[in-house]
């Protein structure tokens, strides 16, 4: 039979801790922060023969001095998706701009490989997500405010 002195308890106690702030801070990051902004709309479109996503966040406040209103292409880190960090897109939203944040190819949702090459016109596919979500948000009909 094994006696555990007050050292190893103390040891055992601590370890738990930290796997329980570990556990949560996990969990933190695993939450999609975006369902906590309601005013988006989800964009699904094609880049170099891959399926892209990203969030349309729209303006929260109406500013009486615009007529229209500017878009924001919102592009994350490598290694990073549309929805880790709002804090920048909502501030913007507060102050009259719609805010689009894109995945990239292989990130998040997204499909595809960021070293994908566009068999087409043979430029890199990461080049070429943010024109091909331009030419996806022409065709919604926020677009005619912008």
């Amino acid at each position: 039979m094994s006696i555990i002195n007050k050292e190893d308890a103390q040891f055992f106690k601590r370890i738990t801790i930290l796997i329980i702030l570990f556990v949560l801070s996990l969990s933190y990051l695993a939450y999609d922060r975006s369902i906590s902004y309601s005013r988006y709309e989800r964009v699904e479109y094609q880049s170099s023969g891959a399926t892209l996503y990203a969030n349309l966040y729209y303006p929260s406040k109406n500013l009486g001095f615009q007529e229209q209103r500017p878009l924001i292409i919102y592009c994350h880190g490598i290694g990073s998706q549309r929805d880790f960090d709002l804090r920048i897109p909502i501030e913007f939203t507060k102050r009259g701009f719609y805010v689009v944040a894109l995945d990239y190819q292989g990130h998040g949702e997204s499909g595809g490989n960021i070293i994908n090459i566009d068999p087409n016109t043979n430029i890199p596919a990461l080049a070429q997500d943010c024109s091909k979500l331009l030419d996806k948000l022409e065709t919604l009909p926020f677009y005619s405010n912008v």
